[in-house]
């Protein structure tokens, strides 16, 4: 657990987003949907071109943040989500070792699974707070390891360091998508383990991303089309939202997937 969590410091990419509540803010009045802004950003970063191939090797970094009013005097919680990624892109997990969710949950977190299944390290910061929305010890780090799980999945594993140390791994679906637009839908859902910790709300700012397919995982992700002359691709994400009073809602926004060589 102590590797995970100093490793994942030192390693971690980090995506600031803009605050999910202030202190103090009115909730909506009852019946009122309350106002969501999803803000995603990533990059493509393009490596060396795979051998014999038009590919070349990529890494995809980003988050998908939001800013939300308490509703119904309760926090709003990001239950899950999904992204809608461009042509082009291709996962080759089935190449690459994997680890699985009893493994990464025993004492040792993702220190046992092979090296070159860890294919990412992003971090985020989250903040819990109490009945009355009232933030309790500000905001606490949530740290990602993202680990391959096969052909069609990727794992985030998942530590949380306040109101207490909980960790789990959050699952990725990946299902290819046929046309000409998109490559993947990717959708995942938090479990409530991570949404409530020792009873405490506990709230995300950010979903962040990190699939290194040039440095940490060489290959993972590939990218066999040009980057258009403009200098982005356009991706879809979709965050779900659970709120205080049991409902849901869902919100979502097209992004430019910026190229960089």
């Amino acid at each position: 657990m102590v590797g995970v969590r100093v490793l994942s410091r030192l390693l971690g990419v980090t995506a600031t987003v803009s605050a999910l509540l202030a202190a103090g803010l009115a909730a909506p009045a009852a019946g009122q949907l309350p106002t969501v802004d999803v803000k995603p950003q990533f990059d493509l970063k393009l490596g060396k071109r795979v051998a014999r191939t038009s590919a070349r090797n990529a890494t995809l970094t980003g988050s998908i943040g939001h800013t939300l009013a308490a509703y119904s005097d309760k926090p709003s919680i990001v239950s899950g989500g999904s992204l809608l990624l461009p042509r082009g892109l291709t996962f080759h997990g089935g190449s690459f070792p994997t680890c699985g969710r009893r493994l990464m949950l025993d004492e040792f977190g993702v220190d046992r699974c092979s090296e070159r299944s860890i294919v990412g390290r992003p971090k985020s910061t989250a903040r819990a707070f109490d009945g009355a929305s009232a933030v309790v010890d500000g905001f606490t780090d949530a740290d990602y390891v993202f680990v391959n799980g096969g052909p069609r999945r990727i794992f985030a594993f998942t530590t949380i360091f306040a109101p207490a140390i909980v960790q789990e791994p959050v699952k990725f679906d990946l299902r290819k998508r046929q046309g000409r637009k998109w490559s993947y839908r990717v959708d995942f859902r938090f479990p409530e383990i991570l949404r409530i910790v020792a009873g405490i709300p506990v709230v995300l700012r950010s979903v962040d991303v990190a699939l290194d397919g040039i440095g940490q995982a060489p290959g993972y992700v590939t990218f066999d089309r040009r980057c258009p002359k403009r200098g982005y691709l356009v991706y879809r994400a979709r965050l779900t939202f659970l709120h205080g009073d049991g409902t849901t809602t869902e919100s979502g926004r097209r992004g430019r997937l910026i190229c960089r060589r």
